[in-house]
């Protein structure tokens, strides 16, 4: 039997200070209800930025799709524009997992449901089309800063594996994506945004900036869990 290909829809959700949460949920609630029935749809991860000075991505959506990029209609996408506030900015891109840090944890990526505990370290890369798709892939660890959050986690953190996302569908400005899974660090916030730090701090200086590779770096968890009905 063939593997089971997975597709992956990141959305990344900026409000500005005077936009409403609730409103913004009820635009996601109502494109997820409506979209849960499509056959290609198997779940959708409502995602929180646990940086209380986060200033842009307050949240992104982290949605699983089996055998192609699941995207909803434009007439869900027009109706969800008139709920959610005006000055929310989404950035949504397709994208395929292309490497994972340990390629022996791979089967544990199945896309489930992650515990309440399970708290992620999210880095998204706007990346110059001169930089070839190889050389970012063969040093993803190093130039992403997960080789970096493998050194500096403490085991009491849990750290569980990494993964690399490519951007393959025409839109989204984010053309890379790496997801940090952690299941220690819900009851150690400090720990986790020191970590995310060190993240910042790395991608700051160093190979991926001397490449004009531009990124966003923060501690997330899961607020929402929608899935494939039974």
């Amino acid at each position: 039997m063939a593997a089971r290909q997975y597709m992956f829809l990141y959305n990344f959700w900026s409000l500005p200070k005077t936009a409403s949460v609730v409103r913004s949920l009820e635009g996601w609630f109502y494109v997820t209800a409506r979209s849960i029935w499509d056959p290609s749809f198997v779940s959708t991860h409502f995602h929180k930025n646990l940086d209380p000075d986060a200033e842009k991505i307050q949240f992104f959506n982290f949605g699983v799709s089996e055998g192609k990029p699941w995207q909803p209609s434009m007439d869900v996408i027009q109706e969800a524009d008139k709920i959610i506030p005006e000055g929310v900015l989404r950035q949504p891109g397709g994208y395929a997992q292309v490497a994972v840090s340990d390629p022996a944890q791979k089967p544990t990526l199945f896309p489930y449901e992650r515990p309440a505990t399970s708290r992620f370290v999210v880095s998204a890369f706007q990346v110059p089309d001169a930089v070839p798709a190889e050389e970012f892939e063969a040093n993803w660890k190093d130039w992403s800063g997960v080789s970096l959050l493998e050194k500096e986690a403490m085991p009491e953190t849990g750290y569980a594996h990494s993964a690399l996302y490519k951007k393959v569908s025409p839109f989204g400005e984010f053309r890379y994506v790496t997801r940090s899974e952690f299941s220690g660090l819900h009851d150690k916030h400090d720990a986790g945004m020191n970590l995310v730090g060190k993240v910042r701090e790395h991608l700051g200086s160093g190979s991926a900036t001397a490449r004009d590779i531009k990124s966003y770096s923060s501690l997330y968890k899961v607020a929402i869990d929608v899935h494939q009905p039974e």
